[in-house]
This record gives C-alpha cells, structure tokens and sequence, in this order.
C-alpha cells in the first residue's frame, strides 16, 4: 500500500492499466488506485481460464463448408479494431503489434474472404494469452467463436497450456469456453484511469 501510495514511478495522467488484480485484492487495493490516481475509466470483471495441452491438441478442427482458417495478416487489423468494443485511438496499434509478434487465426469465406470470425495470442493480462475473440454480427449463432477458440488453442497447445481471459459479464462466451474444457482458474479486474496528459 505504501508503495503505491508514494511511488513516483507511475504518472497517473498517462491513464494506466492495472491487470490483472485478482479479485480477493481488490477491495483493499481498489481504494488506494483511485486515491492516488486519477479517475477511473474502466472497471471490469474478468474470468481466467485455462485448459490442459492434451485437451487442446485433441480438438477436431472442422471448418464448416464455404470457410477456411488462416493466419491473419498485419491488414485485418483495422477491420478488427473496428469491430472491437473496446476501440480507442491507441487500440489499432496494440492489435497490429499482437499480429506483428506474436500470431492470430481468422475464419474466411471461400467465396469473398470475409473475415467472418478471429483470435489473437495478446500479451494482456500473461503473455501468450488469447484475446480478442471476435465475430463478425452477421455470422453469429453459427458455431464460429467455438471453432476460432478451438483452432488458437490447439495451436498455442503445441508450446503451453492455452490461457484465456473472458469479461464475467460475456455469459454467452464463458459457456462456451467452459463446454470446451477450459477450467476457470480465479476471477480478477481490469482498472482502466482516465488519461489527462499529453502522451509522448
């Protein structure tokens, strides 16, 4: 607590991220962030799941007809951050460098090579972690999330344990990680400040 309290480290008007704060301290850390810091912005619940390499690497991955999967490339990431509801003016740089260093799985259409469904390994939370589990709004309730969640993690299961991390408040996307197999390790908040300064 004194730390925080008296560290000149951190320039609160750049609008820090704080994640992930485990849940069991965020009632006695909570108080002390936003005394010291400026207001917050954000304060979302999120889940950490992850699921056994042998359970990963034994999904089938069958793409259904008319769609292929591929990697995606550093040009999808404007169509992602458009589509992303947590968007912002330094968002399209973080998915560019995601796809840049480390990799994603899109789902095209055979017929126009309409990205219809993503994921990305980020470096939020713990590196290697997926994140931005995207589906186009006119291909929803068709099986897509389940199958680009399948495809990332079988292919992140070949050098760990996948790792994923779902808002609490996404029911639809926590049912579906958890019919996976994926086991929810602890729950934790994401604590977002407002920005004030100029950043460099």
């Amino acid at each position: 607590m004194r730390a925080l309290k008296e560290t000149k480290r951190i320039n609160w008007s750049m609008g820090p991220l704080v994640y992930p704060l485990h849940e069991k301290f965020s009632n006695s850390l909570l108080p002390v962030l936003t005394n010291v810091g400026q207001p917050v912005q954000k304060n979302g619940r999120y889940h950490l799941w992850y699921i056994p390499k042998k359970v990963a690497l034994n999904f089938d991955i069958t793409c259904p007809e008319g769609c292929y999967l591929a990697p995606l490339q550093l040009k999808h990431a404007t169509e992602i951050n458009n589509s992303w509801d947590y968007a912002s003016p330094e968002s399209y740089q973080y998915i560019y460098n995601n796809i840049k260093m480390n990799f994603g799985v899109g789902l095209f259409s055979k017929n126009s090579t309409e990205l219809l469904a993503c994921a990305l390994i980020t470096d939020v939370g713990c590196v290697g972690c997926i994140g931005l589990v995207r589906v186009s709004a006119n291909h929803r309730n068709k099986g897509y999330g389940k199958l680009i969640i399948q495809a990332i993690s079988k292919q992140r299961a070949r050098d760990t344990e996948p790792t994923m991390y779902t808002s609490q408040e996404n029911t639809v996307m926590n049912s579906v990680v958890e019919s996976l197999g994926f086991i929810c390790l602890h729950e934790c908040r994401l604590v977002q400040f407002e920005t004030t300064g100029t950043k460099l």
